[in-house]
């Protein structure tokens, strides 16, 4: 069955009741499914808005909805003790905003997002809203440049304040970068450089372990496939070190790499055709496992959900931001846990790969040998008939090859497993 590619957010309190928000025909739908009752309540939240929306939950249990209407209007909505507040926050009317995302940093609270430029239709600026007590404070963090599309940044909670994780264009190619906020002043440092690969990238996703371990995982067209990428970070002061770097799928459609820390084991899940797939490491990072093909994600509809947990719930064996799951109301996680419900995929190697390539690019040099031979001197030689016959058979092994690259082009060199 197909992934639904749609936003949806769910929330666990400390009480371990789960709230879920999606977005559905320019509705946000809430539901709360309470742990201890078995009951589950349900209400349409905001009518004509745009999917662009995010939800947090603070050490305090209050969930903050952060989304804009189609008429421009950023509404906040607070949830506190059973109750909905809103409040309208920017009124930019035939404006959308992008990249939304809320997120608590001790008793204030960050919402991060980003504006079209008006000098072109490739230029953004990031922008945050601060809330300290009463106070909305509002900063310009700079401008990024997008080669086609804006790809998704993301802003995570560190000890120290919070990472923020965004594409921007240099050089030609878009890198991956990450600014910091640092809790004790209030303020964002300097932007760090993270990726340098010249070939191009979609998605991404952050985990931080110890404060100074950072993960990075991403897609990469190589051979215009895209592959999983994973990459680890020491955050020491205000450089970054990068520790190690994997591809850790087959080239193919690949996309949406999320991590998530497990029982001890980190895992990187992705969606690939028309199904889940994920590979893990115990060694933090530094090695991975061949990828697994989840049975259980072709059986129904599959969503990719963000995930945001009470601070105070630190006795739990996962931590993740997102997550791939069966859709609304079964919320089963899909894509790790017990390697017995999945298939092994084998792995071509990036040796291997670029064997395959120089073998195509002989037998393209070889078939140009006949067109050698069929001199003039020749055809007046030669029976047309044969000659013709030849040039027929040209064309077929011309074709096969023109086919061969079609199909790399596509992702479809490397079919998926049944």
């Amino acid at each position: 069955m197909p992934f639904a590619n749609q936003k949806n957010v769910l929330v666990t309190d400390q009480a371990g009741n789960i709230h879920s928000f999606r977005w559905d025909n320019e509705k946000i739908i809430y539901a709360c499914f309470y742990k201890y009752t078995k009951k589950m309540e349900k209400e349409i939240l905001v009518e004509g808005c745009i999917p662009e929306f995010d939800v947090e939950i603070d050490k305090n249990d209050t969930i903050y909805l952060i989304c804009q209407q189609k008429e421009g209007k950023l509404l906040l909505f607070t949830y506190r003790s059973g109750i909905w507040e809103d409040q309208v926050l920017l009124d930019s009317e035939g404006i959308n905003v992008y990249n939304l995302n809320v997120i608590a940093w001790e008793n204030g609270l960050n919402i991060v997002y980003c504006l079209p430029s008006a000098e072109s239709n490739k230029v953004y600026r990031i922008c945050s809203l601060y809330q300290m007590e009463e106070e909305w404070i509002n900063t310009e963090l700079g401008d990024i440049r997008v080669k086609v599309l804006l790809n998704p940044f993301q802003v995570i909670r560190s000890g120290q304040g919070l990472i923020l994780g965004y594409y921007n264009l240099l050089n030609g190619t878009e890198q991956i970068f990450l600014k910091r906020f640092d809790g004790s002043v209030d303020g964002w440092k300097d932007t760090l450089q993270l990726t340098s690969g010249l070939n191009d990238k979609l998605y991404l996703d952050f985990l931080l372990l110890d404060e100074e371990e950072l993960h990075l995982t991403y897609s990469e067209y190589i051979d215009g496939n895209l592959v999983v990428k994973h990459e680890r970070y020491k955050l020491i002061g205000n450089k970054v070190v990068k520790h190690s770097e994997n591809e850790l799928s087959n080239p193919g459609n690949c996309s949406y790499p999320t991590l998530i820390l497990f029982n001890h084991r980190i895992w990187n899940v992705w969606t690939e055709y028309d199904y889940v797939a994920s590979s893990y490491s115990e060694d933090n990072g530094l090695t991975w496992s061949v990828p697994y093909q989840w049975g259980e994600s072709k059986e129904g509809v599959f969503v990719r959900y963000k995930y945001s947990i009470n601070p105070r719930i630190i006795d739990r064996a996962y931590q993740l931001n997102f997550s791939y799951g069966k859709d609304f109301p079964d919320f089963t996680f899909l894509g790790f846990g017990p390697i017995e419900k999945a298939v092994e995929i084998p792995l071509v190697s990036k040796k291997k790969r670029e064997e395959e390539a120089d073998e195509i690019l002989n037998a393209t040099e070889n078939q140009d040998q006949p067109f050698v031979e069929l001199s003039r001197e020749n055809i007046e030689q030669e029976n047309l008939a044969e000659i013709l016959e030849k040039l027929t058979e040209l064309e077929e092994r011309i074709e096969q090859i023109e086919s061969y690259f079609n199909r790399r082009r596509r992702g479809f060199l490397f079919p998926p497993r049944k």
